[in-house]
């Protein structure tokens, strides 16, 4: 019944103004005049557009400008951390990395494992730059975020401040 009433109620709406294109002017209306000349998309006159600097103006070659696109370093980027993973994994089966990792996995306290974390992460990192100098760069980021993860900045550690903690202590009980 929606669709009834929907198709109607469009029919009324689009038939006047069919019906208004065939018939001639109302009157007070001005006819609608055909034009002498038809209308074009493009201007008779297009003005000329100064072009971007070539290469040699630039001093740039097209080596120099694919090498600086984004597509490239993007790519590049992409190698170098699968590189990185390549050379990670087949790292992972050196023993002195391993013997790190069950030092990791038995430590029985937290600044333990946290340290014995430091000591495998500088391993690790050691060894992926001693393999493949040209992941230095991205073996340093990753050594030093792995390694910052590491410390609790708002913790404050045993030992640092007992001597002033006891005298405070002291202070407050002779009160």
């Amino acid at each position: 019944m929606k669709t009834v009433i929907a198709f109607l109620f469009t029919t009324a709406m689009i038939s006047p103004l069919l019906i208004a294109q065939d018939q001639e002017p109302l009157p007070g209306q001005e006819p609608q005049t055909q034009l002498e000349k038809p209308i074009t998309l493009m201007p008779d006159n297009v003005p000329s557009v100064d072009k971007p600097p070539s290469a040699e103006k630039t001093g740039q070659t097209a080596e120099e400008k694919l090498a600086s696109s984004k597509t490239v370093k993007s790519e590049q980027d992409l190698k170098q951390r699968v590189r990185y993973r390549e050379v990670k994994t087949m790292l992972m089966k050196n023993a002195a990395l391993q013997e790190k990792r069950e030092l990791v996995a038995n430590a029985k306290t937290d600044p333990e494992k946290r340290d014995a974390l430091r000591d495998y992460y500088q391993l690790l990192h050691d060894k992926i730059v001693a393999t493949d100098a040209s992941l230095k760069e991205l073996a340093d980021h990753r050594k030093s975020a792995s390694i910052s993860r590491l410390s609790q900045s708002r913790i404050e550690q045993p030992g640092v401040n007992d001597e002033q903690e006891a005298a405070e202590r002291a202070a407050a009980a002779e009160r």
